[in-house]
């Protein structure tokens, strides 16, 4: 048990008076004890005494001064203040200096770290969230990431929902961390109910004693990073930065550096990189976008519709750049400059390059990588997943390849004389390859011609199916 102390400058005997204990006032917050020593527990300070000291003694021999102890009072005191790193191969050739901001640093092993702990504050501060309660969020696997830590340490329960394009690895992440996942469909539009926006807001509805994060509308969002990730930037470049890159997800990271960097330099210029499929380019430069759906693989940034937070009168420029692109620079960047990164980082790095090519050796360049490769193994670190979605292809693409990339279909296709044309082509269709060892044909001059027709088709369906 504890109990208050003595008034100061008095000290406590043990039960069998062979240990005494002291204390004063200034220092101690109480003590512990049972029938045979007592234990004081003082600021900073645990220990006991086995003799009498006198009253005037502040301390004695035994004690072990954690002020001394360089240590974080949790982990979400190691957020931020992550390191800018030169790229010195990827950038061959090119003439600025190219820095790239490693958020994977984090705890979390994202940029997104540092929102979820603001996010979940603020609802504590407005008592929308108590204790005991649930955060729910749709999140592409990051931002879950960075609440599910911060939910660790206050003791909050977790609900995420996720497209089903994500990484198997995030899900596994989340789920780690004790949150319920939720996998909805990628390929619905933004106001679907099916939609991982709309199941997270009804989530939340159901579930009381629940807030959703609304990291796409949250100011708290861009404000993060405002407060933290622009002024690291200014700081760690002396504030000699002359452009900052950054691809664009929810608009939080690009809208909160760039008011910073801009409120300490106008001229610094800011360049958000877009995937392509997204509508945010086409927005930033006509303020409006197509209906037209369409889906992309790079994972965490782009957009169907434009974010509440994203703030684009902070943006100069957008770039456009192909899944393709995306995952082959980010493993460049594993392989080339040893920074081991996901495919949003990639799409940053490759637009970077981009925008780079007809800058001077004076300029300083920052490119944000958002997120760690080790969520991505699956699927950008597999090479079997990169062929069967022709990410990896060879200047010179043969019959192998096509075979290689093919999986659990038959060994086979067996075409017998009397196989009608159609049927033939069926079985391409239907398996979308042909291994073809040997073709009988009957010497009839009708057999010949049913085979020249079918032989033709076919090459004409293979060249159609290489494009």
């Amino acid at each position: 048990m504890s109990s208050e102390v003595s008034p100061r400058d008095s000290y406590l005997h043990s039960v069998n008076s062979s240990l005494a204990f002291w204390l004063t006032q200034k220092e101690s917050i109480g003590y512990l004890g049972n029938s045979s020593f007592k234990w004081y527990i003082c600021r900073n300070r645990v220990g006991f005494c086995t003799l009498d000291p006198p009253p005037s003694t502040k301390e004695c021999s035994m004690l072990k001064d954690l002020s001394k102890i360089s240590f974080h009072p949790d982990i979400l005191s190691t957020i931020g203040r992550t390191p800018l790193v030169r790229l010195t191969k990827i950038n061959r050739g090119m003439k600025p200096a190219v820095f790239a901001k490693v958020e994977y640093f984090n705890p979390g092993g994202s940029v997104k770290d540092r929102i979820g702990i603001g996010i979940i504050e603020e609802a504590e501060k407005e008592g929308r969230l108590k204790p005991g309660g649930t955060i729910v969020e749709s999140t592409s696997g990051n931002t879950g990431m960075g609440l599910a830590i911060a939910a660790a340490v206050k003791g909050y329960k977790c609900i995420f929902t996720m497209p089903d394009k994500m990484s198997i690895e995030k899900i596994l992440l989340l789920r780690a961390f004790g949150a319920e996942v939720i996998v909805t469909p990628t390929a619905v539009p933004h106001e679907s109910p099916e939609s991982y926006t709309e199941v997270a807001k009804r989530v939340v509805r159901e579930t009381p004693n629940s807030i959703l994060a609304n990291q796409y509308y949250n100011p708290k969002n861009p404000e993060a990073h405002y407060r933290t990730t622009g002024p690291e930037i200014w700081e760690q470049t002396g504030g000699q930065i002359d452009h900052f890159v950054c691809a664009i997800g929810t608009g939080g990271t690009i809208s909160g550096v760039g008011r910073y960097l801009k409120e300490q330099n106008q001229n610094i210029k800011v360049v958000g990189i877009d995937p392509k499929g997204s509508v945010l380019r086409e927005y930033f430069y006509t303020k409006k976008f197509s209906p037209v759906f369409k889906t992309y693989k790079v994972e965490g940034i782009g957009q169907d519709y434009v974010p509440g937070v994203l703030q684009f009168q902070f943006v100069d420029e957008v770039i456009e750049v192909t899944d393709k692109e995306s995952f082959i620079i980010a493993r460049r960047l594993t392989r080339e400059e040893g920074i081991f990164v996901g495919g949003s980082a990639g799409t940053a790095m490759a637009g970077a390059l981009k925008y780079i090519e007809s800058l001077s050796e004076n300029d300083v360049v920052v490119v944000l990588l958002p997120d760690t490769g080790e969520r991505y193994l699956s699927k950008i670190y597999n090479d079997d997943w990169m062929k069967e979605n022709r990410f990896l292809v060879p200047e010179r693409i043969t019959v192998r390849y096509v075979m290689e990339g093919k999986k659990g279909i038959p060994e086979l296709i067996f075409i017998d004389p009397v196989t009608t044309v159609r049927k033939a082509l069926d079985l391409i269709g239907n398996t979308m390859y042909l291994n073809c060892r040997y073709l009988t044909m009957e010497p009839r001059r009708e057999a010949l011609r049913k085979a020249t027709s079918w032989v033709r088709s076919f090459r004409i369906r293979l060249c159609s199916m290489l494009r």
